[in-house]
């Protein structure tokens, strides 16, 4: 217990921010913004810190998983638990099937490749407009529902995404 007290004192410190702040709307969203981007980050840490690979792609991966999360929930309106072991399988699946080819490429041919990957599905997301909706983005996603519990608030969201950044950082840390 006490070898996990900091992370414990720290996770109590990030549950009671809000509610002791009381942050307006625009604070909070900047809050779970970064909470995604705590999720990114972890993910990075894996693949550059752990394994040492440079991957130049990674926001592809991003993109896969958020457009592939509104696709399932306004075209075939899935729930969002559902959604989710959707999204991490095909993901899964595009990162298998690059990382075969691409992990055989050492240091810079490596960079170059896992690039190439993102240049080329940041155009996909742009320009294959009948399912991305382009430039446009995907409109009238609805707000993500958890056991009947709908995610409308922001307040709602930053203790979603803090679930997951814990949920990460365990899986991490294994």
């Amino acid at each position: 217990m006490k070898k996990y007290m900091k992370q414990i004192i720290l996770l109590a410190v990030f549950i009671l921010l809000p509610l002791v702040f009381n942050f307006n709307r625009s604070f909070m969203t900047l809050l779970n913004m970064a909470g995604i981007y705590v999720v990114i980050a972890i993910g990075f840490n894996i693949l550059l810190g752990y394994a040492g690979q440079i991957s130049l792609g990674h926001a592809a991966f991003v993109g896969i998983g958020a457009y592939t999360t509104a696709i399932l929930s306004t075209r075939l309106n899935l729930s969002f638990i559902l959604i989710i072991p959707i999204v991490i399988l095909i993901s899964g699946l595009l990162g298998f099937v690059l990382g075969l080819p691409a992990l055989r490429l050492q240091g810079n041919y490596l960079a170059i490749a896992t690039l190439g990957f993102g240049v080329a599905f940041s155009h996909i997301f742009m320009e294959w407009e009948s399912v991305t909706g382009g430039f446009s983005g995907i409109k009238g996603i609805n707000a993500p529902s958890i056991f009947g519990y709908q995610l409308k608030s922001r307040l709602s969201m930053y203790y979603f995404i803090l679930f997951f950044i814990v949920v990460s950082i365990i899986f991490a840390k294994t």
